[in-house]
């Protein structure tokens, strides 16, 4: 996902759930495929750290399909202090936001 207006729907409109160094915003898409949309501001780290945190991101997406539903957004904001998150943990946390935000996005439906 590039497109502002992607982002901007999904944050209006989507579900939004926390768990510490991590932010989900979670909304229903017309493209019929799971789409991944990545938020990390320089108060993360350097340009190296922001990188690294998003690889980390995009394979926990990659690697698990099963997680992340189809016809759904799924915007993750990085906060600071994820540097020092190991990737496996990060990955778990990404399962579990898409798990909360998933039932909180069909409770509003």
């Amino acid at each position: 996902m590039r497109a502002s207006k992607d982002f901007e729907r999904a944050f209006r409109t989507g579900a939004r759930r926390s768990a510490g160094f991590l932010t989900l915003a979670l909304s229903e898409n017309d493209h019929g495929t799971a789409r991944l949309g990545l938020v990390v501001s320089r108060k993360v780290g350097n340009a190296i750290a922001r990188n690294r945190i998003k690889r980390a991101l995009r394979e926990g997406f990659r690697l698990n399909p099963g997680a992340f539903a189809e016809g759904r957004d799924y915007i993750f904001t990085a906060r600071p202090g994820i540097s020092q998150i190991e990737t496996r943990e990060i990955w778990g946390a990404m399962e579990s936001l898409a798990r909360r935000a998933g039932r909180a996005l069909e409770g509003e439906n």
